[in-house]
This record gives C-alpha cells, sequence and structure tokens, in this order.
C-alpha cells in the first residue's frame, strides 16, 4: 500500500483482523477434565501439570508454565499418548508465542501439525494450522500465512465443515489482497461468497462481497465493483451492522472516484466517517479521513486533503499503525510538493525517510529520497536531486522496490536535463514509462506513476525539439486526468514552437482556468502556503513556475495583436500576486474562451475521451489493445488537421479584420472608465519576461497598442536595484542618478514617446502605470528623459490593476466638506528615532477650529501616546482622509512582518488593516513615513500593490505611500505643500506640485532624521557622513511618494 497505490486497501488493513479471528484455536486456556477413574497414575500427573500450566500462564508466570508444560511433555512421551502430547506442545507454542519468540512457537506447533497427521485428527490438524497461520499474520510472512491457509482449506473441505472453509478462504483473500495479487482475491473471495450464502451468514456474504468490489475496482472493472459494493451495502444496512456498513461505503467511494463521480465518493466516504465517529472505531474513521484526503488531492483540493491528512496521520500514530502512518505522512508530504513549501517537504521527508527505514519499507524509502532531490532543486540545487536520485535508484536495484526504480529515473531525468544532457534524460523518461506501463507493476506504483513519467517525458521532447512526440504523450497524460494543467501548459508550449499560436493560446488559457480553480480550493491554508503556490515549481523537466503560465500567454497574446486579452490576462496576474501576498480570500477570477478555442477544446475533449478508453486498456493489457491504438492514430491526424484548418484560417480572417478574436471585453470597459475618468489619461502597462519587455498602453477611445522592447528580466532588474541604491541617500552622485533613470526612461517611456506627444486634441498629461515586477519598485516620477524628470511633464500615479480601480468618486474641493483624522508619532521609541518635524506636519493639515488658520481640513490629531489603535478603530467614521506620519516598513516576501508603528511603540501588523471596519468614506489614505527595501534585482515588488490592496479592499479610494526611507523635515515640506494644493487639485496633480516645488526648491537640509530608520543614529557620527546640506531638488527627498488606486 503506498500513496495514492490506486486505492487503499480496507480490506487488507482491517478485515484480516476479522477473518482470522475464526481461524484461530479456541480459548488456549481452557480448564482440563480429568477423568482419574480411567488413566493410569502417569497421564493424571500430566494432565495436572497441564492444568497447572494453564494457571500460571493466566497469572502470567510464563517460564513457570514452560516448565509445567514441558515436564507434561515429558510424561506424555514415556507413556507414548500422542494427543496428550499434542495438547503439551500446543500449550509450549502458546506461550513462546505469548514471550515473542515466534520461532519456538512456530516448531513447537509444527510438531503439534505431525501429531494431528499421524492421529488423522481434523480438529486437531485444523486447530494446528490456523495458530500457524496467526503466528506467521504476526510475522506478516504472507507467503507462509498463503502455505498454511491452503493447507486449511482442504482440511475444511474434507471435513465439510463450512465455518473452516469460510475462515480459510477468506484469509486467503484478505492476504492476496495485501500482496497486490487481485486475481487471486477473486478467486478465493468468490468461493467465500458461495460459502457464506450456503450458511447464510450475511456477515460473511458482507465481507465477501466488500472483497470481490474492491479487488474488481482495482482490476479495472469498475461497474462491476459499483455492483457489487451496492450489494454488499443492502445487505449491511439489512442486518443493521453499521461497521461493515461503513466499510462497505468506503470501498464504494473509492470505486466512484475511479469512475471519476468524485462528488459522490466524497459523499459516500463522508457517510463512512459518520458510521466510524458514532462507533467510535478508530481504525475505520483513519481509514475514511485517508480516503478522503486522497480524493480531495486527485481533485487539487490541497487544503481539504491537508486537512482530512493531518487528521489520519494523528490517529495511525496514536494506534501505533507505523505501516499506515508511513502512508499517510507521505500522501501529506505531496500536498506540500504541489503547493511549492520545499522547506515544509524536506522536513516531513526526512521524517518520512526515518519511518521507512525503520519499518523497512524500501518503496517509501526510494519515494522519500527522490522527494528530497526533487525539494533541493526546487531551491537551485540541480546536484542534489541527481545525488538522491542516484540513491533511490540503489535502493530500487537492492531492494528490487519497483517504485523507487520508477521514481528514481524520473528524478534522475530532470537532473540530467537540467544539467545539459538531455539525450541520457529522455532515455531515463523513457526507460520510467516502460516500467509505469507494465501490467505487472500496475499495483506497485503511485497511482499518478504514468502521468509523471508521461509528463516528464513530454517536457524532454519539446526540449529536443520533437514537438509532434511531445504533443502525444501530453495528449496520453491528459487522456489519465483531463485537468492536468501541467500537461496542458506542454500543449501550448509545443503548439507555440510548432508556430500554432492559436492552439498555443487555447491549451495556456486551460492551464490557468485550472491554476484558478486550485487557487478558489486553497484559500484557507495557511498564509504562508497560498503565496508559495503561485511560485510552485511544475514537475517536469522545465523546472518552470506557475506564475510564469501567466506571463506566456500574455506574450504570445500581445505577438498575435490581441492586445486585450493580454492585459486581461495580465489584470488576473496582478489579482492573482495581491491575494497570495495578502492572503485575501477574494472569488476566484477566470480567463475567457473565444468561440475558436472553445470548439478547438472540443475536438480535443473528443480525443482525449477515447485516450481515457485507451489508457484503461493499456493499463489492465486488454485484447483490443492494438484495435484502440490504430484507432487514436486516426484520431489524432483529425485533430491535428483540424488545428491546421483553424490557424490558417484565423490567420485569414485576421488580416481582413484586426478586430477579429479581440473583443471589447470588461477588461477594456474598466480601462477606459479610467481613462475617460480625466481626459488625457493613457493607462501603461509594462509586462516583465525573461527576455524581453512588453509596453502596452491604453488610451481614449479604447485604442490599445503594444510595443515590445529587447530587455531581460535580469538586465532590467539590476538597473532598477542600481537606481535604488541610488536613490538611498542624498549623498550619491545627482548625474548617476540621472544617468541610470534615464538608462529605464529609455526601456519604459522613450518607446511611447510617440504616443505620448501625438496630435490628439487633447494632450496627454496624466500617465497611470500597472506596473509588473521589479518595476514596482521604481519611482516613475522620476525617470530622467535627458532634460527632465518625467513629473516635469506629467502626472504621474499607479494602480493595482484596472478591475480594482473606482474613479467614480472625487474628493470635494470643499475644505469644510471634507474631514481628516490625523496620527502621528515625533517621540523617540526604542529602537526608532524621533520625528520632530510631525507636531508641524500635522498642525499645517489639521484645522482644529474656524479661527485656525493655519491647517487645511478640520478633524482630529493624536500625537504620541495618545495614537494607539483604538484612536485609529474609534475615529474612522466620516473621515475623508486618514493621514499617518510614523515609522512603517513593507517587507517583501513576508507580509507579516510588515507593519506601521502606532505611537504607543507598538507595531501595528499590516494584514491588521482588514479589520479596520469604517474605511468606507475615506478617499485617501497618506502613510508619510514607510519603506520597502530592495535587495535583490528578482524581487517582484508585489508587497507595494499589497500594502495599498488591504486599504483599497476595505472601502479607501487611494493610497499615498512611500518606496524608500524618507528624510522627516522634506517630508514634512512636502506633505503641506500636497495639502494646500489638494484644496484645489486632484490628488495625482496635488503629488506633482509637491513634488515639483522639492524639485525646483533652493532649501538645503539641516536634519538627516530619517522616518522609518530602524535605530537610533549615534551622536558620535562624523559630521562627514551626515547629510546637513543636501538640496531638496534631489530624487531622493522628492521621489519617494507614490500614488496608488484612484488620483482624482
Amino acid at each position: 500500500m503506498k500513496h495514492c497505490l490506486p486505492y487503499f486497501s480496507v480490506t487488507t488493513a482491517t478485515i484480516i483482523l476479522v477473518v482470522t479471528s475464526s481461524f484461530l484455536p479456541l480459548t488456549p486456556w481452557k480448564p482440563l477434565t480429568v477423568q482419574a477413574q480411567t488413566v493410569e497414575v502417569e497421564k493424571i500427573r500430566a494432565q495436572q501439570l497441564l492444568q497447572q500450566g494453564i494457571e500460571q500462564a493466566k497469572n502470567n508466570q510464563l517460564e513457570a508454565a514452560l516448565q509445567s508444560f514441558q515436564e507434561a511433555r515429558v510424561i506424555y512421551q514415556g507413556i507414548q499418548d500422542f494427543s496428550g502430547e499434542g495438547q503439551a506442545l500446543n500449550y509450549l507454542s502458546l506461550v513462546y508465542s505469548s514471550l515473542k519468540d515466534y520461532t519456538k512457537a512456530i516448531d513447537y506447533q509444527q510438531q503439534v501439525l505431525a501429531i494431528a497427521r499421524s492421529l488423522e485428527d481434523p480438529n486437531l490438524e485444523w486447530s494446528a494450522l490456523s495458530t500457524l497461520v496467526s503466528f506467521f499474520t504476526q510475522l506478516e510472512d504472507e507467503q507462509k500465512i498463503i502455505e498454511f491457509a491452503q493447507q486449511g482449506l482442504i482440511v475444511a473441505r474434507e471435513s465439510q465443515n463450512s465455518q473452516w472453509k469460510w475462515a480459510a478462504l477468506s484469509t486467503l483473500a484478505s492476504t492476496y489482497s495485501s500482496l497486490e495479487n487481485y486475481e487471486k482475491v477473486v478467486e478465493y473471495a468468490q468461493q467465500g461468497l458461495v460459502v457464506a450464502q450456503e450458511v447464510q451468514n450475511p456477515n460473511y456474504e458482507v465481507l465477501a462481497l466488500v472483497f470481490l468490489s474492491e479487488a474488481h475496482n482495482l482490476l479495472g472493472d469498475s461497474q462491476k465493483a459499483l455492483e457489487l459494493g451496492q450489494e454488499g451495502l443492502a445487505i449491511a444496512r439489512k442486518i443493521n451492522n453499521s461497521e461493515l456498513e461503513a466499510w462497505t461505503l468506503l470501498v464504494l467511494g473509492n470505486v466512484n472516484v475511479s469512475l471519476r463521480n468524485y462528488s459522490q465518493g466524497i459523499d459516500l466516504v463522508q457517510k463512512g466517517l459518520v458510521i466510524a465517529q458514532a462507533s467510535s472505531n478508530r481504525n475505520l474513521e483513519s481509514n475514511a479521513l485517508f480516503y478522503l484526503a486522497l480524493i480531495h488531492w486527485t481533485q487539487g483540493d490541497y487544503q481539504q486533503a491537508i486537512d482530512y491528512g493531518q487528521q489520519s496521520l494523528a490517529i495511525y500514530r496514536e494506534l501505533g499503525d507505523h505501516d499506515s502512518e508511513l502512508i499517510a505522512l507521505h500522501n501529506l508530504n505531496t500536498n506540500y510538493i504541489y503547493l511549492g513549501d520545499y522547506q515544509k517537504v524536506i522536513e516531513l521527508t526526512q521524517e518520512e525517510l526515518a519511518l521507512a527505514r525503520q519499518v523497512k519499507n524500501y518503496d517509501y524509502e526510494g519515494i522519500a529520497l527522490v522527494y528530497l532531490g526533487f525539494a533541493h532543486f526546487a531551491q537551485g540545487d540541480i546536484a542534489k536531486i541527481l545525488e538522491y536520485g542516484q540513491q533511490a535508484l540503489a535502493v530500487g536495484k537492492e531492494k528490487q522496490s519497483i517504485t523507487s526504480e520508477h521514481l528514481a529515473l524520473i528524478a534522475l531525468s530532470i537532473g540530467y536535463s537540467n544539467s545539459g544532457n538531455n539525450q541520457q534524460a529522455l532515455e531515463l523518461a523513457q526507460n520510467s514509462l516502460a516500467i509505469a506501463r507494465n501490467p505487472q507493476h500496475r499495483h506497485q506504483l503511485l497511482v499518478n506513476a504514468e502521468e509523471l513519467s508521461l509528463n516528464t517525458l513530454g517536457s524532454l521532447y519539446r526540449k529536443v525539439g520533437q514537438q509532434k512526440e511531445a504533443i502525444t504523450v501530453y495528449q496520453e497524460t491528459l487522456a489519465i486526468d483531463q485537468h492536468h494543467f501541467t500537461a496542458q501548459v506542454g500543449l501550448a508550449r509545443s503548439y507555440r514552437e510548432l508556430n500554432l499560436p492559436l492552439t498555443a493560446i487555447t491549451y495556456y488559457k486551460q492551464a490557468i482556468s485550472n491554476i484558478e480553480q486550485i487557487r478558489g480550493n486553497i484559500t484557507g491554508l495557511d498564509r504562508q502556503l497560498q503565496e508559495s503556490f503561485l511560485q510552485a515549481i511544475l514537475v517536469d523537466a522545465d523546472g518552470s513556475k506557475n506564475t510564469d503560465i501567466y506571463r506566456e500567454l500574455a506574450d504570445l497574446l500581445l505577438s498575435q495583436g490581441r492586445i486585450l486579452e493580454a492585459q486581461q490576462v495580465l489584470e488576473l496576474l496582478k489579482a492573482e500576486e495581491l491575494r497570495e501576498y495578502t492572503r485575501t480570500g477574494d472569488q476566484r477570477q477566470d480567463v475567457s474562451f473565444t468561440d475558436t478555442e472553445s470548439a478547438i477544446i472540443q475536438e480535443h475533449g473528443t480525443l482525449v475521451a477515447f485516450g481515457q478508453k485507451l489508457a484503461d486498456c493499456q493499463r489492465h493489457n486488454c485484447p483490443q489493445k492494438e484495435q484502440l491504438i490504430a484507432q487514436r492514430q486516426v484520431l489524432t491526424e483529425e485533430f491535428n488537421q483540424a488545428v491546421r484548418t483553424i490557424e490558417t484560417e484565423i490567420r485569414d480572417r485576421q488580416t481582413k479584420d484586426y478586430n477579429f478574436l479581440n473583443p471589447r471585453n470588461d477588461f477594456n470597459r474598466k480601462a477606459q472608465e479610467i481613462i475617460k475618468a480625466q481626459p488625457g489619461t493613457v493607462l501603461i502597462y509594462p509586462l516583465v519576461l525573461a527576455d524581453k519587455l512588453w509596453l502596452l498602453i491604453a488610451s481614449e477611445g479604447g485604442v490599445v497598442k503594444k510595443f515590445e522592447v529587447e530587455v531581460g528580466q535580469q538586465q532590467l532588474g539590476e538597473t532598477v536595484l542600481r537606481l535604488r541604491q541610488l536613490l538611498a541617500t542624498p549623498n550619491s552622485s545627482l548625474s548617476e542618478v540621472k544617468k541610470t533613470s534615464q538608462q529605464l526612461y529609455s526601456w519604459l517611456i522613450q518607446p511611447l514617446e510617440a504616443e505620448l506627444q501625438g496630435s490628439s486634441d487633447i494632450p496627454i498629461q496624466h500617465l497611470i502605470f500597472a506596473l509588473d515586477r521589479v518595476t514596482r519598485y521604481i519611482p516613475m516620477s522620476a525617470l530622467f528623459d535627458g532634460q527632465q524628470y518625467l513629473i516635469e511633464n506629467y502626472t504621474v500615479s499607479t494602480i493595482v490593476s484596472a478591475d480594482t480601480t473606482n474613479t467614480t468618486e472625487r474628493l470635494p474641493n470643499q475644505p469644510q466638506a471634507v474631514s481628516v483624522l490625523a496620527l502621528g508619532l515625533s517621540d523617540a521609541v526604542a529602537g526608532f528615532n524621533p520625528l520632530k518635524n510631525v507636531p508641524e506636519e500635522i498642525d499645517a493639515i489639521v484645522q482644529r477650529d474656524s479661527q485656525d488658520s493655519k491647517g487645511v481640513y478640520p478633524g482630529l490629531e493624536f500625537l504620541n501616546q495618545d495614537f494607539n489603535l483604538d484612536a485609529l478603530q474609534n475615529n474612522l467614521y466620516g473621515r475623508q482622509i486618514l493621514h499617518v506620519a510614523t515609522h512603517g516598513e513593507f517587507v517583501p516576501g513576508s507580509f507579516d512582518d510588515s507593519y506601521l508603528l502606532l505611537g504607543t511603540g507598538e507595531k501595528l501588523a499590516i494584514p491588521e488593516i482588514e479589520n479596520l471596519n469604517d474605511l468606507t468614506d475615506v478617499h485617501l489614505v497618506v502613510l508619510s513615513a514607510c519603506e520597502t527595501a530592495l535587495g535583490e534585482p528578482g524581487q517582484d515588488g508585489v508587497e507595494i500593490a499589497g500594502i495599498s490592496h488591504y486599504f483599497l479592499a476595505r472601502g479607501a479610494e487611494s493610497v499615498l505611500a512611500s518606496l524608500w526611507q524618507v528624510n522627516d523635515a522634506s517630508t514634512s515640506l512636502l506633505m503641506q505643500q500636497f495639502y494646500n494644493s489638494l484644496v484645489t487639485g486632484t490628488k495625482a496633480e496635488a503629488l506633482r506640485q509637491a513634488q515639483l516645488q522639492l524639485l525646483q526648491s533652493e532649501a538645503v537640509v539641516t536634519t538627516d532624521e530619517e522616518r522609518a530608520t530602524i535605530g537610533v543614529e549615534s551622536p558620535d557620527k562624523p559630521l562627514s557622513q551626515r547629510n546637513l546640506n543636501s538640496k531638496f531638488s534631489h530624487p531622493y527627498y522628492w521621489a519617494s511618494f507614490i500614488m496608488i488606486g484612484n488620483s482624482l
């Protein structure tokens, strides 16, 4: 029994206990009746010793009992009383079994068997055989169980004893089930059913039907299995045997899964679980939970699979069932592989490996070694997958573990491919597929063994340029599991490389649709797991991530001129990144399919359905195999011809009609709402790919254009990192800042200049960016064209996505119609500098009363100790502006560690913002002191969008935040100017005017205190290292602040 052996055998695990109980001798310590008047003195003495031994054994005086039984045996031998000797030997055997000395126990019981046969005593012979079966059951020696059970069956038939026949037949069926020889299970269970019906024992009848149902299901005849299981269920309910009913429900649940009736399967197992829990049958309960975990895993519902898997694992450990514990531990671990939590995989696999070695389960030892290799590979260590793969292969060869050998070949194939040796990798993958398809191995491998081999082989065929062969094996994968998104991605890539883009797009969309389905199933999981899922590595030779699929589709759509659909996919990706980073449970979105793509899916659906039929035939070596293979070849050719015809037709129609397959979708409507809300606005989408940069620009009238820029993710990221390092200090060379910024301008803005400076009646004045990956770290206002910064010509703002941006509301232009809640920290608290300018900043914003000529908006202010969580929560209602002036940090990849510092010195974790209930009236949230760290070119900046998402999701319209540590004095001046300008303009224009004031200012800094600085600066710091005379015109001072959301 191993993960995803198609089904965990309930009969093997539990019914054997029921069966063998009738195969055991009667109560071994039964008192003897002494017939003193008819026996000689020696026989009386021997019987007294037997009775004495029985009492000693009952009192757990086992050594004394051995001596008594041994003395009795000697006496019986002396008087040649073979029947008495048999009794003494039997008791000696039982005592040694109690002492766990099975060698002596078996030796004595075999002597009993020899005496029984010499006396031609069938009762004693049956007793000896049944006792030997029980000993070998304890030793888990299936071959010996079978040997003595078959001998017992002969005795039972010769004696015409139906009870004995049932016990022997059911033991044989159970043991062959444990050995996964289901043909033999059917043979003996069918005979057992006849016996059960002869003796009219409905309990036996149900057990026989359960054996038969499970065996037929595993042999591929699930319809027959369904009929047998339903018959058994009806009998169990008729005789009111709830435990037998529960076992039958579990088997029927798995049969329904085989028939792809997943919801019915789950429902049946759930009913079995309820019965198990009501009857306090922990063994039955653990197996029901195990089944539920496995079914949910096959459905990609990892959240439920983990929940049920953890429950079953806990009960197996409670019961001390190490074999089942190992299987449950492995199944639980598999969920984390697909969720991309590789550190957790390593932790669980080490437990699995230790347990596998403890119980000498070589299949799971090999599996664990492969899992360790893959987890390290996913973290970038190719050498480890080769190292552990070789160890797993050695286990497979030495211990004759076909499971270990199969998975080792896949692991080594992936390792060699990523080391540049694709030819050797291809050979290994082909060998693994041969193993997976060998009918003799079908019950020894993981349930997804063939899929793993096919998927790996498909990715290798693609890498060596054999696209048609790749398509064939990917289609075979989908025949096994039509929702296998890795295979769908493989097909998409293959068709893309064959220059069949429409078909490629169709499969990309199917893959993303299935990913979205999985994402919708894991919203209740641990936050880290939700975040890691999009970064999970596909289990094939490519080593790509789930997020790459979205970007590849957008890239292909753009190359085909389907710009609006590309933007829709980008919106979907941004929403995914936000949900995974902020761990919100928003309703999942989905991709839309054109009529043509739906037609392709329908065509392929026919091929896949046929492939499922062929796959079942191949697994069970059915007689029609060759005929079905020939039929598949014909269907494949027909499908390929249909694809070529559709591709040609679509290209012709696109040449004549640009809008064909480029519908005005909901995304375009949302984008146009944003653009129309302020004339002279354009929406700009960068899409960062490994080898290129796409720029999408949407303008009024539904016009959308695309531009391809030859710069890859690594080079772009390194340049962004360089700019951010320069902007981290006001002492950096301004010429270097401009040089680096100009390079970014040449990639991000220069290709769009003709569009921005076009002949439209309304000049472009407002740029709104929906940034991607590392571009989120760029202060777009500071991009330099060689003469001016971008902010000098345009207002600049960003959005999380078009779908989440509402531009229907504006901040009132009458100050008295606006109310502000201002919160700030000016005092030094442990680990943080004082922010001395915060009181002046807030004083310039909040108008305390009608006589206050300094403030701009009426409202409330809370400083230092008065700025606590209650002050924030209890005073939000009815406010249009929330202004927070304090230290803060946004941590990449760790949203729970991101915070704002309260005036009390406590950290308010950013996720707690979702508990704020009165943000619906807030038009603007200002975070005037925060930073986002950029440590490496590969960071994606999703935490920046994530901060604003919490406020926007709770009802706020926009967020003004900063990208790096901000000087206290310059921030105070910028904020004052911002609010003064806000009275008469939009938020984006107010920010622009504030930034321009500092940019054009000749003022210098007289203090270097920064908001968001962690640690109190030493007063002994040399003056040469302090920013005492920097001009505010340096972008360090003014470029940090970005407007996110509704900028009107």
